[in-house]
């Protein structure tokens, strides 16, 4: 779509998508640009959108730490704390669903276990929270293959003469899998109590990711000598 070398054929089902979207969802679901952290103006956004158009659930992506605040006499990391309480308020004054998403750090790159720590001294924001899951990537051969020395030992639950079993997962090399971790669960168990996660594949090229199975990541670091 990006390049727009497409054929006559990807033409005519594309057609098709725009239409089957215009009838089903584009009346419900609303998009704003915005180019600047603004927390006030995510506010008056939201409150719009609730009250004006019935709007239910927003999602804001991708919350991050207000650049005004780096000229204030305070650490820049306060605003995203700030703006979860607000963002939290928000939701409970006008009854919606509130989904926010962060980008982890870089620094991070090369944990395999994710937590409340990769995100440092931000990590209250997670106390307002419901849910809170926590993405990312496999590190290539030393999590999906067997013989390596991380491997994520994949497994599903399944049912078998009225009791639940765990059976092997086949990891395919050449698929791109992601490791989602549960790190906050009000309603149940999470990542850090059951020492699983979730095991992803992921199709990028349609925004489509599948629940293949569970897998159990190592506590450890893998850096370019490992």
């Amino acid at each position: 779509l990006q390049s727009g070398d497409l054929s006559d054929e990807d033409r005519e089902v594309l057609a098709k998508v725009q239409k089957y979207f215009n009838e089903n969802f584009a009346p419900y679901i609303v998009f704003y640009q915005i180019t600047d952290a603004d927390i006030q103006l995510v506010k008056r956004k939201v409150k719009y959108a609730a009250l004006e158009l019935g709007c239910t659930v927003f999602w804001y992506d991708t919350m991050k730490a207000d650049i005004s605040d780096y000229n204030k006499d305070q650490p820049s990391y306060l605003s995203l704390i700030r703006d979860s309480r607000e963002i939290d308020a928000l939701a409970k004054k006008y009854d919606l669903i509130a989904i926010v998403s962060l980008q982890i750090s870089s620094a991070t790159k090369g944990r395999t276990w994710l937590d409340e720590g990769t995100i440092s001294q931000s990590k209250q924001i997670i106390e307002v929270m419901e849910n809170c899951w926590m993405l990312r990537n496999c590190y290539g051969s030393q999590e999906t293959s067997p013989e390596g020395r991380y491997y994520l030992n994949p497994f599903q639950r399944k049912k078998k003469d009225g009791k639940w079993i765990k059976e092997p997962y086949v990891m395919d090399p050449d698929a791109n899998y992601k490791v989602l971790f549960i790190t906050k669960n009000r309603a149940g168990k999470n990542s850090e109590s059951t020492g699983e996660c979730l095991l992803l594949k992921a199709d990028t090229h349609i925004a489509t990711f599948h629940e293949e199975a569970w897998c159990t990541p190592s506590r450890a670091f893998i850096g370019a000598t490992n």
